[in-house]
């Protein structure tokens, strides 16, 4: 069965650990001899046609697969947002359509997540062809799987692109010449340059303060070890420096981007029920682009933490005041800087308020858990 070997190879570390997360839409997923498939009467697509199969078509497609292949199985695995079953097809050459007992196999898993949108049919049509032709025989995919593997170039087929006028604004508008079929080889980009990159630790420390970091982690699978007491360690710290924040949310959260932060080494104080986080696990790709703070695509920048962006703790510079001009006498290296900030930034030296806040910010008093990333890192 050449497909699975092809399937494997593509999907590299892509294992059955990504199954959780990813139910909340249709899904396919293959092991080394096991293929999944999450959301689809007999198979009749529509895309040759512009359309594709609906939520009730797809799911007796699915079931109809289901009835008529003794290595196929649909399940249900939970409930979509519109509160309609989420459905995991199974396929298994073996019989085996248990997730305990693949899981246990040690086998690898392609996980294929479609139907996210409706009417795309190269996501739920696709899915469903390709259950379809692994259970007849067909593999007409893996040669794709192949070929994509193999070359930097691949055929795009389409039509050619026009202008006409619209029938409604009156303005020119483009349309695509069905009577006109076009095809062209396109590069197809497999590889990336970095943009940030991070030294990877040895250990990442996550306070059980944060639940819902927790419950990705453990739906993802990830190895974790509770503490059963209280503790200090030196640990390394981040603070965050700058962000920016997107105008218009997107799916509930407003993005944080171009984080930079400042590192330092701290005695941080850990409780019983905060977790230890080997990195050096399946999971460690995962676990990198999601704990650290510049990733794009980590907890901080999809809001988990803006809790930390937030100062708690103030002073009231009436009673401040005598305090800071006691601080700027014990500390001559204060003193120095708080001199020079007044004598180079007119702005500062005009300000009584901020003035009295940078003496505060550098005290023994001020809050030095506000903008500090709540996970830690140990190092090897």
């Amino acid at each position: 069965m050449n497909w699975i070997k092809l399937a494997v190879r593509l999907t590299g570390a892509m294992t059955l650990r990504t199954v959780k997360v990813m139910t909340l839409r249709t899904v396919t997923v293959m092991t080394g001899l096991t293929m999944w498939v999450v959301a689809t009467a007999q198979v009749e697509l529509k895309y040759a046609q512009n359309e594709t199969v609906t939520w009730k078509e797809a799911t007796g497609m699915y079931r109809w697969l289901d009835e008529t292949h003794e290595d196929a199985m649909l399940v249900e695995a939970g409930w979509t947002d519109a509160g309609k079953p989420l459905h995991l097809f199974i396929i298994s050459s073996e019989g085996d359509f248990s997730p305990r007992s693949i899981r246990g196999s040690g086998k690898n898993v392609l996980f294929i997540n479609n139907g996210i949108h409706p009417g795309e049919p190269c996501g739920v049509d696709a899915s469903l062809k390709l259950a379809k032709d692994l259970l007849s025989g067909s593999d007409p995919y893996s040669q794709y799987l192949e070929n994509t593997t193999r070359f930097q170039m691949i055929p795009f087929k389409g039509y050619r692109a026009g202008s006409k006028q619209s029938n409604v604004t009156g303005h020119p508008r483009l349309y695509y010449d069905r009577d006109d079929p076009w095809e062209k080889e396109i590069p197809y980009y497999k590889y990336f340059k970095p943009v940030v990159t991070t030294d990877v630790p040895g250990y990442y420390i996550l306070p059980g303060a944060w639940p819902e970091v927790v419950e990705r982690l453990q739906l993802n699978q990830v190895e974790m070890r509770e503490l059963l007491h209280d503790t200090v360690v030196e640990a390394e710290v981040s603070y965050i420096d700058q962000y920016k924040t997107v105008k218009q949310p997107y799916n509930g959260h407003y993005r944080h981007y171009d984080v930079t932060v400042r590192k330092e080494i701290q005695s941080v104080q850990l409780n019983t029920g905060d977790f230890i986080i080997p990195v050096r696990q399946q999971a460690i790709e995962y676990l990198v682009q999601t704990l650290e703070p510049r990733g794009y695509d980590s907890f901080f920048s999809w809001n988990f933490f803006d809790e930390v962006l937030f100062r708690n703790e103030y002073f009231s510079p009436y009673i401040f005041e005598e305090t800071a001009g006691i601080l700027l006498k014990e500390y001559p290296v204060l003193k120095r800087e708080f001199d020079l900030k007044r004598a180079t930034d007119s702005l500062f030296s005009a300000d009584p308020y901020q003035q009295l806040r940078f003496i505060y910010q550098r005290s023994p008093w001020s809050e030095n858990t506000f903008m500090r990333y709540p996970v830690f890192r140990l190092m090897d």
